[in-house]
């Protein structure tokens, strides 16, 4: 018994210092430059460890391969008088290995592809890949109007080393 409770301890220790980081949504009011989102990175369920959070980027301070994931929830709420159109929802790769920002997965779907009275959907982008220290991973969307904030958990974003 005391044995398990010694490795549940150790456990417990361990996943403390894993590098993790997750943001969220801000429920006030969306920030968003060029396409790019910004997001809470404190408070309620959003956190870093070991991860910084810098001008809508999380920030790699330890190299390995990390399990990255992004969801936003987006919509038209009045396909009859709106326009038509794809929504884009990406993430994005800085390193200083490579000029330009690398798009790591994205997801496109069109919304208001018909005259419903409305349009609500979710994007959930999820993926493995190596990073290094230094490089910066972000999320872009095409259309800032489409996007959905009711609460911090319909928006997010994050990563953690696997």
């Amino acid at each position: 018994d005391t044995d398990e409770n010694e490795i549940k301890s150790i456990q417990a220790e361990w996943d403390q210092k894993k590098t993790k980081a997750h943001v969220t949504g801000k429920s006030s009011k969306l920030d968003y430059k060029e396409g790019k989102m910004f997001w809470k990175s404190m408070n309620g369920d959003a956190f870093t460890h070991v991860i910084d959070y810098k001008d809508g980027s999380l920030v790699i301070k330890t190299e390995g391969y990390y399990f990255i994931y992004s969801k936003i929830f987006y919509g038209q709420l009045d396909c009859k008088t709106s326009a038509k159109g794809t929504f884009k929802h990406s993430v994005y790769k800085s390193t200083r290995w490579f000029p330009g920002d690398l798009e790591l997965m994205s997801s496109k779907k069109y919304h208001c592809s018909n005259d419903k009275e409305d349009m609500l959907d979710n994007s959930f982008l999820g993926g493995i890949y190596h990073l290094k220290e230094g490089d910066q991973i972000f999320v872009k969307v095409n259309e800032k109007i489409l996007i959905r904030l009711q609460s911090t958990s319909q928006n997010f974003f994050g990563a953690f080393l696997i």
